[in-house]
């Protein structure tokens, strides 16, 4: 498998996971029925066409946006920590410290910091680790030939 191809099914599976977060929040809180998401997806536009169909405004969409975007980078975060603990970069302890620093603010400030951007301010990795971490986490989404 190529490096653009492996690229492109982690930027899908991405987006996807957006899209499905959006529409799992969206119905947490009480935004949108099941009904109404379903009806959104089958129709391929969503959420553009819960905006057309008046079931959610423009501040809300970008609301589940964020949230679903912090979700999501939240997951990618934990499967990163896991890989840093499991190769022996960084302690557990210091990475569950690190991701309550990332979800107080964003509870905060609504802005999301990720791990790594944490681990390189405190000092715990190095660019160097980061890009040894990223490739091991690239070799992980590749498939078998």
């Amino acid at each position: 498998m190529s490096a653009s191809s492996a690229s492109d099914r982690l930027r899908a599976t991405h987006q996807e996971s957006l899209q499905e977060q959006i529409g799992e929040i969206g119905v947490e809180a009480g935004l949108l029925t099941h009904a109404q998401l379903e009806a959104a997806r089958q129709e391929g536009l969503f959420p553009q066409n819960l905006l057309r169909d008046g079931v959610l405004d423009r501040t809300q969409v970008a609301d589940l946006r964020r949230a679903a975007a912090f979700r999501v980078a939240r997951n990618e975060d934990k499967a990163l920590g896991s890989l840093m603990a499991g190769h022996g970069y960084v302690p557990e302890s210091m990475i569950r410290a690190a991701l309550l620093v990332q979800r107080q603010t964003f509870e905060e400030s609504s802005r999301l910091v990720r791990l790594s951007e944490l681990m390189l301010r405190s000092g715990t990795l190095t660019q160097g680790h980061l890009v040894a971490l990223h490739k091991l986490r690239k070799l992980a989404f590749q498939t078998p030939k």
